[in-house]
């Protein structure tokens, strides 16, 4: 028989082992990379934005509704009644189903189809800025009215949330591209410059979104580089690797487009765009690339 001492060492250690098990059986899960189980909040909205994308290039205007929350199966905008001074009118509403309703969404974001211009202003070049400004005033007058849109959110687990976001009709200035210029040679256009248009009264700009664009093969595969940049930056030089990717297709002849663009955000989060086409198949094809 064991003394009372020996007893109570023994059961000491086997405690001290069970508590050890306890504590290595998660670590060595995360050493081993055991999946762990994804968490949602439940009933958050964790962003909600209303806002007018405008392409000054291609002449492109739109308005975007943005959500982000908790998985949810029910998703209605309401705002301002056309014309003003009645009750809110529904802008938008989506209701999932099957898998989706059983799992719940958790972003959508979609677009408005554009306005018509005019039948003889296509691209800015052929447009007056009257014209330009006209006809987007009569597109946010109409159909988008400025002030409060409201999401309501109804989510898996049933329980539902509301919050607002503001829409104004004020544009960032279109952003100047000064680099690559018009027609370059696409092994020059690496590096892409800019500056900033806008004057005293303008919507503040808080940030960039520079992209460079390549559309590739018979499939016409899009391929992009995008960097986010604070208000400020004025110069952004594509990755190598994307531009080598460029160069041989386009010595393959199966370079379609190469493009970079300029997006500017400004603070009431509507968005205004600048294009600058590089290469394009039909007018460079069978031009000799410069050896860099």
């Amino acid at each position: 028989m064991f003394s009372a001492k020996i007893r109570e060492k023994s059961i000491g250690k086997m405690r001290s082992m069970r508590l050890l098990t306890v504590l290595l059986v998660p670590v060595i899960g995360l050493i081993l990379g055991a999946p762990a189980a994804q968490v949602w909040a439940q009933g958050v909205i964790d962003e909600a934005e209303v806002f007018f994308e405008f392409n000054s290039t291609d002449l492109d205007l739109g308005f975007d509704i943005f959500l982000d929350a908790s998985p949810w199966v029910l998703l209605r905008v309401s705002g301002p009644s056309r014309p003003p001074g009645g009750p809110d009118e529904v802008y938008f509403e989506v209701t999932t189903g099957s898998g989706l309703f059983d799992k719940g969404n958790t972003e959508i974001s979609t677009e408005s189809a554009e306005p018509p211009f005019g039948p003889d202003c296509l691209v800015e070049d052929e447009c007056t800025e009257q014209e330009i400004l006209d006809a987007i005033d009569a597109f946010q007058d109409n159909f988008f009215p400025e002030g409060t849109y409201t999401f309501y959110v109804e989510f898996e687990d049933t329980t539902d949330a509301t919050t607002t976001a503001e829409l104004s009709h004020d544009l960032p200035a279109a952003p100047h591209i000064r680099r690559p210029k018009e027609e370059q040679k696409l092994n020059k256009a690496k590096t892409i410059k800019w500056t900033d248009t806008s004057v005293e009264g303008d919507e503040e700009i808080i940030g960039y979104e520079v992209v460079a664009e390549m559309v590739v093969g018979v499939d016409e595969q899009e391929y992009k580089n995008t960097a986010t940049l604070p208000y400020g930056a004025t110069k952004l030089t594509i990755p190598p690797q994307f531009m080598k990717v460029a160069k041989r297709a386009k010595k393959q002849g199966e370079l379609v487009e190469f493009k970079v663009e300029i997006v500017a955000r400004g603070d009431n989060l509507n968005k205004t765009i600048t294009e600058r086409p590089v290469f394009e198949m039909e007018e460079d094809e069978g031009e000799e690339e410069e050896e860099e």
